[in-house]
């Protein structure tokens, strides 16, 4: 990204920092500055991504590929999905995302490395811009790396990636308590700048005290409920409005 008089450039030490306060926001979102370990998910290592896949094959055969592929997907993306909107909310900053390497443990991905290099600083506007950019960049790159592998249709797994997006900002405002209006106009800039207008969303749910809440309106099933042990969860689409508003309720009964 050329540097412009509208943006700024964070100092040495500020991957670091933001890294620290990511993880004391969302713990278990641990990440790193330096090289990547060998044994680490990149888009561009075949292996690491095919042992990925193997894995849920084995611990659920029964749940079939369409399971496998959301699974897999949803456990890619979510880190640097959930990186990008915590940086900018809650820290007015974005990473880049270019030569991400993931940890993975026996099937789920969970820790990160970053290599070195300096934050965008920007107003909201071309900070969302850019956050956005680099959101749909990996996403492409991902999908691309192993769409094929996974069968997985590129409908369903923008659909898949804006939940994420849409589940991060209900997480930020957790911490930053910001209100509910203020939340949705955030969803709508975020969609928008991901490309993913129309994707996902969030669920407004009146509550008994009078007050409201906001929840997850997913546009897509995680096909959780394939597996021996799975069910609908209680933001499926596949729920009546009804019952996904009833359970979002019970919630924050």
């Amino acid at each position: 990204m050329l540097r412009n008089a509208e943006t700024q450039w964070a100092d040495d030490e500020a991957l670091n920092d933001l890294l620290l306060r990511v993880r004391s926001a969302l713990p278990g979102l641990d990440g790193r500055v330096g090289s990547p370990r060998p044994d680490e998910l990149m888009l561009d290592r075949p292996q690491p991504l095919a042992d990925l896949l193997g894995h849920w094959q084995a611990a659920h055969p029964e749940a079939g590929r369409h399971y496998w592929a959301a699974r897999c997907w949803t456990l890619l993306v979510w880190q640097p999905i959930y990186l990008q909107v915590l940086a900018v909310q809650l820290d007015d900053q974005s990473p880049e995302l270019e030569g991400i390497a993931q940890g993975m443990q026996q099937g789920f991905v969970a820790g990160f490395c970053l290599p070195d290099h300096q934050l965008l600083r920007a107003d909201a506007q071309h900070l969302l811009r850019h956050a956005g950019q680099q959101i749909r960049q990996f996403c492409a790159q991902a999908h691309a790396a192993c769409g094929a592998l996974l069968g997985l249709h590129p409908k369903l797994a923008q659909r898949l990636a804006a939940d994420c997006v849409m589940a991060a900002l209900l997480h930020t405002q957790r911490t930053d308590g910001c209100g509910n209006l203020q939340l949705c106009r955030r969803a709508d800039a975020w969609l928008d700048a991901c490309a993913m207008r129309g994707a996902s969303g969030l669920l407004a749910v009146q509550l008994e005290d009078g007050g409201s809440r906001l929840g997850l309106q997913r546009k897509a099933c995680c096909q959780h409920f394939r597996r021996a042990d799975g069910e609908l969860c209680d933001s499926c689409p596949k729920l009546p409005l009804a019952e996904r508003t009833r359970r979002l309720r019970e919630q924050h009964g």
